[in-house]
């Protein structure tokens, strides 16, 4: 039952969470999760299967071998050589913050809430240290520590029947007090601004989207349709397109690994690293991005996009590695705010 080819990937995360629930602290948390996937390359069909039980690795294999059998043939798929040598975007100040640390934020974030007159159902703080490694068979060898803080706050402002409510995340591989205060008083800013909101009426209109709102668009339409799965499927509205113009030149996106420490990620999550890759220059399409696995369907190379989407960044063992865009970027423009409006 031996695999032709292996890859091991473990991940250690320690996460202290804060719960603020009605402006008041309601629990702060500590969390460690722990576990390990295998992917494996049999008879040209890929399986994978995840454990948290380190004594029952051989099952694990087993359970990984048995899934491969149901699977597609990709008949040239091989698992990643190239490992750089990267660093992750880890900062210290996360891994110190302990249950006083965050639970002193929490109630400055509270005072905050009290402060406008402001409340609160729920709100979420997160500090995140993942430890992981990455080898398979083919000689990546790779081991990275990652930070995260995490802030979602919900803001509610006004009475019944002029009430706003406001949800803003809030993600960063560093730490900065300052900003986290400042994000949550955007939210709140946010929040009694729309208070008393008056519907406008229909036409056409200019809109200025928000940084983060433009990055959600751009995710869930743009990145996607560019992603080299969609171009397997036959579902990307981008196939065939190179070199062609397909949105207004204003707009360009990267997606880049880098060794500088200031990227989302070093590496991607399969141990490969790729400089960064133009997805789409001043409007033009120049190319899908890709993992291993669906560059070797597509006949192409990776690009260094592969990830392992768990949901959160605790249980990044758990998911199966796919492609997804990391670090993507879209360059500022010239044009301020003041200009824009």
């Amino acid at each position: 039952q031996a695999a032709n080819e292996a890859e091991i990937f473990y991940s250690n995360a320690r996460t202290l969470t804060a719960f603020i629930d009605g402006n008041k602290l309601d629990v702060v948390q500590e969390s460690i999760n722990s576990g390990y996937a295998l992917r494996v390359i049999k008879d040209k069909k890929t399986g994978f299967a995840a454990s948290n039980d380190a004594e029952k690795t051989v099952q694990t294999l087993e359970n990984a071998i048995t899934a491969s059998k149901y699977n597609l043939v990709n008949p040239t798929f091989s698992l990643p050589k190239n490992t750089a040598r990267a660093q992750d975007a880890f900062d210290k100040k996360i891994e110190e913050i302990d249950a006083e640390k965050l639970s002193e934020i929490a109630r400055e974030i509270i005072k905050q809430f009290e402060e406008k007159k402001v409340f609160t159902p729920i709100t979420q703080i997160k500090a995140s240290v993942v430890e992981y490694s990455i080898k398979n068979s083919s000689g990546v060898d790779y081991s990275g520590t990652a930070s995260f803080f995490y802030l979602e706050p919900y803001v509610i402002s006004g009475e019944v029947g002029k009430r706003s409510e406001v949800i803003k995340p809030f993600t960063s591989r560093f730490f900065d007090e300052s900003a986290v205060y400042a994000h949550v008083y955007e939210a709140i800013d946010l929040a009694k601004k729309t208070e008393s909101a008056k519907t406008i009426e229909s036409g056409e209109y200019d809109v200025i989207l928000a940084p983060s709102e433009f990055t959600a668009l751009l995710s869930q339409t743009v990145c996607d349709m560019a992603s080299g799965r969609t171009l397997v499927e036959g579902t990307s509205i981008y196939a065939n397109k190179e070199n062609q113009r397909v949105m207004n030149e204003k707009i360009s996106l990267t997606s880049g690994l880098n060794t500088e420490g200031n990227a989302f990620f070093a590496i991607d999550q399969e141990g490969f690293f790729a400089p960064a890759a133009t997805i789409i220059d001043h409007g033009v399409f120049k190319q899908h991005y890709f993992d291993s696995y669906y560059a070797a369907l597509a006949g192409k190379k990776t690009t260094g996009n592969c990830r392992r989407v768990a949901g959160n960044y605790e249980n990044w063992f758990a998911a199966p590695p796919t492609v997804h865009l990391n670090n993507f970027e879209i360059p500022a423009g010239t044009t301020s705010l003041d200009e824009l409006i």
